[in-house]
């Protein structure tokens, strides 16, 4: 019995856990954006694929540099949408929304409706008053820090092995 306890409560285990709220936090905001109207900006749309990208990778490896790599990158792009957010760094030209073209309404309409309209510097969505962002940011410091140390470990036992 203990040891079926300690096998569900070991690193593995909260590796896994992470992995796969990862990938349920982002087909929760594809479900917001295609649901419930709350279109998402580049940066947004970039931290979603990451969320999928890290959460089965983090799933199927549990830890190593690469998943490290991947959750860092994740925290980068976060910490960059926060920036953004803020005015802290200028928007770049990708996030900008986008005016639409085109010689009548039905081509302008067709055009503003085939492209994201949010720019990257604006809050869509907010939990508590704060952005989602710096939610998910704290998610991939988390994860950041779990892999990690997981990763450290596992390092320091293959060098006491040999």
């Amino acid at each position: 019995m203990i040891k079926r306890i300690q096998r569900f409560y070991s690193w593995n285990m909260i590796l896994q856990i992470l992995g796969a709220i990862a990938c349920v936090m982002a087909v929760f905001a594809y479900m917001l954006d295609y649901g419930f109207g709350y279109t998402a900006c580049v940066l947004c749309t970039i931290e979603r694929i990451l969320l999928i990208v890290v959460g089965t990778w983090t799933i199927y490896t549990l830890s190593g540099w690469i998943t490290w790599g991947l959750w860092c990158l994740g925290l980068i792009v976060t910490w960059y949408h926060i920036a953004v957010q803020n005015h802290w760094v200028p928007l770049a030209s990708f996030c900008k929304a986008r005016v639409p073209v085109g010689d009548t309404l039905n081509a302008q309409m067709e055009d503003f409706l085939s492209q994201p309209s949010v720019s990257c510097d604006q809050i869509t969505l907010k939990v508590f008053g704060i952005s989602a962002v710096y939610f998910l940011c704290a998610f991939f410091t988390l994860g950041c820090l779990l892999v990690l140390w997981r990763t450290l470990h596992l390092a320091k036992k293959k060098s006491l092995i040999q």
